[in-house]
């Protein structure tokens, strides 16, 4: 709500868009209720054209919104909310359990956030399809980066590309000095972070991910990878994985204190036994994580193989749509639970 209204503003105000002049369009724009409540966030020139038009129904787009329905339950309530019940205990409880527990927790966390935030968007957007509108693309397989600036590039687009537009590119962006752009990244990743929370821990996690970002661009390591064999791009992928998962750690618990701790006890503390709270739930949880992953992959490297939901077969299509609702129904978390994202 505050983002749209704001660069509806601005874009007023560097004269790139008219001022919208019916209430009823300009209402519908700041409050489109599939998007009120955590995005994706979308420019006053992508959406209000849209809504000024006829939108009958169109059963290609009814279709399109529904497979983004199913897929964003299904990483909600059996990825997102199976984790949850795992990194809400281990946060609790961490000061007694080992470090082991804490690791996956972390790696446990980034999955969780991913299946919670990017479920919620392909619901929204989902639901805007079925309607006939187009909505941005909010999430871009993030896990698939190898480096951290990439992964901004697919991770919660439409705020990425807020903060670019109206924050970066308002300081000088990259066309001012190179220790000024560096500083120009600071200031967009702080931005960040206070908007998140008012709390040291949100901040800790911006002025972070902006300092790697800064080491990115000055040793050059994005402009080298997409050249790099595949072997390396896995490492590289491993690598940003591993940085992205210690800064949620951050970015999920109350206090600077809480996480030092956490990490602390990751390694100093690597014996004992990792906390089960139960085989069923580990293994839906699992079984889940991977069926998401499985398809990331499957979309980034292999687009046009192993075809599901677009299948040119029905009989393919149907069951793809059977068995995903089905393990939705089997393993999911069924319990109107909150989107864990509402709360930044």
């Amino acid at each position: 709500f505050t983002f749209q209204s704001l660069g509806y503003i601005i874009d007023v105000y560097r004269k790139q868009i008219k001022a919208e002049y019916n209430i009823l369009d300009f209402s519908l724009f700041i409050a489109f209720f599939p998007q009120i409540l955590a995005g994706p966030i979308s420019k006053a020139s992508e959406l209000i054209p849209q809504l000024k038009k006829s939108n009958p129904l169109n059963p290609t787009m009814v279709t399109e919104g529904l497979k983004m329905f199913l897929w964003g339950l299904f990483i909600k309530v059996v990825v997102a909310d199976r984790l949850c019940m795992y990194v809400d205990t281990v946060d609790i409880l961490y000061d007694v359990l080992s470090g082991k527990t804490i690791l996956i927790s972390v790696f446990f966390y980034s999955f969780q956030i991913y299946g919670d935030f990017a479920g919620y968007s392909l619901m929204a957007i989902g639901s805007a399809r079925m309607l006939g509108f187009k909505l941005t693309d909010n999430f871009n397989r993030p896990f698939m980066a190898t480096n951290l600036n990439e992964f901004w590039k697919r991770w919660h687009i439409s705020l990425t590309r807020w903060l670019r537009d109206y924050v970066y590119i308002s300081l000088g962006g990259n066309r001012v000095s190179k220790v000024r752009s560096y500083l120009n990244v600071m200031i967009t990743f702080l931005v960040s972070g206070i908007w998140h929370g008012a709390n040291w821990t949100f901040i800790i996690w911006g002025a972070i991910h902006g300092v790697v970002i800064c080491l990115e661009r000055i040793l050059g390591i994005a402009k080298n990878q997409n050249q790099q064999k595949a072997i390396f791009r896995l490492i590289y992928g491993m690598i940003t994985f591993l940085i992205v998962s210690f800064l949620w750690l951050i970015f999920r618990v109350r206090t600077l204190t809480d996480a030092c701790n956490m990490i602390a006890k990751i390694f100093t503390d690597f014996g004992g036994e990792i906390y089960v709270p139960t085989k069923e739930m580990m293994i839906s949880a699992i079984v889940g994580v991977l069926i998401m992953l499985f398809k990331d992959i499957r979309d980034e490297f292999f687009p046009r193989r192993l075809l599901l939901f677009e299948s040119k077969s029905i009989v393919v299509r149907f069951a793809s749509y059977l068995l995903i609702l089905s393990l939705t129904i089997a393993l999911g978390v069924l319990d109107a639970g909150q989107f864990v994202y509402i709360n930044f």
